[in-house]
């Protein structure tokens, strides 16, 4: 016992006297903005915090299906948050922190594409073509993402190709708000190149070549360019297949996107957990549910409506503890669905089997 005693103290001893030193070490996680990408591998830690800001509540973590939800009737407020209960009566506030979250999160993951798209080109960190156009790509395509789901809910926003980093940047870089179609005409670019220089084969998680010809489809329908849009939707379809069993796209305990009819997923784990079951499920917080109309819109013995249940839940997530949930961008489904539109506007009956494919 003496000895364990003599050994506590000098263990004591020596961790006083290396605390000045722990508390003087300067924290390396944070970088100069200007030093944060010098190489390839920089930059693929760069474009991974891209991906995490589009993790972000106020973007695919939660708030991204809640307020649509909630704005289009979908979904219906059942919690006690004041800001969804705004939405919910499509009234929201000025400084209403759903509106300003989900604002301030796209815009962040705007900012750090921008950050990678400037700094990949600069010749000193010789990163190679082959590696521009793979980062870059995926960088100009979540970009793209970004400013098309923003202008779909705010209109005209402002463009900003800087990469701010603190509101001191922002405060001295005013940037007003440019039109709907400026806004549209940098999304179209931005998309375009990224199908033209993205590689084949990156991973669901990513946003991959089909991910952008998928976005670059929809954009091309949402400005009425359908002959074009058929022609970029053309190389996806037949490259993937529906799950046979719908329910098992939302397994339990936790998404685990589908490797067939997923084309690009949200990566979220114990780690970097998404809202949706937690915000959706009454074992979490209750605090939207389907409403009347969507539960009313589903025939009797319709599969799908197994995954809203009679507590007046959203059912398809189901780890409101951790968030151990993927959140689907792209499925196969909407892809089908996309073409179904297409070919019903030149009157080709062949739509109704790309519905009922579905």
């Amino acid at each position: 016992m003496k000895i364990l005693k003599y050994l506590m103290i000098s263990l004591a001893v020596i961790s006083y006297s290396c605390a000045d030193d722990f508390i003087d070490t300067t924290p390396t996680l944070e970088l100069p903005g200007e030093t944060a990408i010098t190489d390839v591998a920089s930059a693929e830690s760069a474009l991974i915090g891209m991906y995490s800001a589009m993790q972000f509540i106020g973007n695919f973590g939660g708030d991204d299906a809640f307020i649509s939800g909630l704005y289009a009737d979908e979904l219906s407020h059942t919690g006690s948050f004041p800001s969804f209960a705004e939405m919910g009566a499509n009234d929201p506030a000025l400084n209403n922190v759903e509106i300003t979250g989900y604002w301030n999160d796209h815009y962040a993951a705007i900012y750090r594409a921008n950050f990678i798209i400037n700094a990949i080109a600069n010749p000193e960190y010789g990163i190679s073509q082959d590696s521009q156009n793979r980062i870059g790509g995926q960088a100009r395509a979540a970009r793209a993402m970004m400013y098309y789901k923003l202008v779909k809910v705010f209109g005209g926003v402002p463009i900003i190709l800087d990469a701010f980093t603190s509101s001191t940047d922002i405060d001295t870089n005013p940037t007003p708000r440019s039109s709907v179609d400026a806004v549209y005409d940098l999304i179209y670019s931005d998309i375009t190149t990224a199908v033209n220089v993205l590689p084949e084969g990156l991973g669901l998680y990513f946003f991959n070549k089909d991910a952008a010809r998928v976005l670059k489809a929809k954009i091309e329908m949402e400005l009425g360019d359908y002959t074009t849009a058929e022609a970029t939707l053309a190389p996806v379809i037949g490259g993937y297949s529906l799950e046979t069993n719908y329910a098992s796209l939302f397994p339990a305990g936790g998404v685990a996107a589908s490797s067939s009819e997923t084309i690009f997923a949200i990566d979220f784990n114990e780690t970097d957990g998404s809202n949706h079951a937690f915000f959706f499920l009454d074992g979490g917080r209750g605090e939207v549910g389907p409403s009347a109309e969507l539960s009313g819109a589903f025939e009797a013995g319709d599969v799908r409506l197994g995954l809203i249940d009679g507590n007046n839940d959203i059912a398809k997530y189901t780890d409101a503890g951790a968030g151990n949930d993927d959140v689907y961008v792209f499925r196969y489904a909407d892809v089908l669905l996309m073409q179904a539109e297409l070919l019903a506007r030149r009157d080709d009956p062949s739509a109704s089997d790309y519905i009922n494919m579905v």
